[in-house]
């Protein structure tokens, strides 16, 4: 007796946990895929940035995906809907119309809902991408850093100096030279 009631707990446990995950998927279905995604991005966490990138590229497109299907599920209930108001009007029925309309006014909200989702994952993709183009840079500037400081330990700095200074004392003797000269062709020499 004992062993059938256990059992038949837990059966019946099983079915309202079911019936509970299929009531949750029902009216999660884009928070479980964008769970289902976050969860197939955490289990390649440890690969190349690069294959994150398109990972999470691939996972926004999805959730975008699955909100766009979600609208259009939106849009067609809700034209249902009002084909329904507009029968029930035509009976006369003022209750029905009522709780139809109620419900047209919560798929209406559901749809300003995943618009408002779906500008977020924009901008989250956007931000994504901003910041991969941030980290080439960096990366650009950081192997240019070390270009120049190879550079730097290549050159003679102390005699590219000197040779500098040497160059710049017969410049200005070239220049005084010339000063003279031009002095002389003119004739102003006193």
């Amino acid at each position: 007796m004992w062993k059938f009631l256990k059992k038949f707990r837990r059966k019946k446990g099983k079915e309202k946990t079911a019936s509970r995950k299929k009531e949750d998927d029902q009216s999660n279905g884009v928070q479980n895929s964008a769970t289902s995604a976050l969860a197939t991005q955490r289990k390649f966490k440890r690969g190349k940035r690069k294959e994150q990138h398109t990972l999470s590229d691939s996972t926004m497109n999805s959730i975008e995906r699955g909100l766009e299907r979600d609208r259009r599920e939106l849009k067609r209930d809700e034209q249902k809907i009002e084909n329904d108001i507009k029968k029930a009007e035509k009976r006369g029925d003022k209750q029905t119309c009522k709780s139809l309309q109620k419900h047209q006014q919560v798929l209406r909200t559901a749809n300003a809902n995943s618009h408002k989702t779906s500008a977020n994952v924009s901008a989250v993709r956007t931000q994504a991408k901003t910041m991969q183009s941030t980290k080439t840079v960096v990366t650009a500037m950081e192997n240019t850093t070390k270009a120049i400081k190879a550079m730097n330990k290549q050159m003679p700095c102390k005699q590219i100096a000197n040779q500098m200074h040497a160059f710049e004392r017969e410049s200005n003797a070239m220049t005084e030279a010339q000063e003279l000269m031009d002095l002389l062709e003119s004739g102003d020499v006193e």
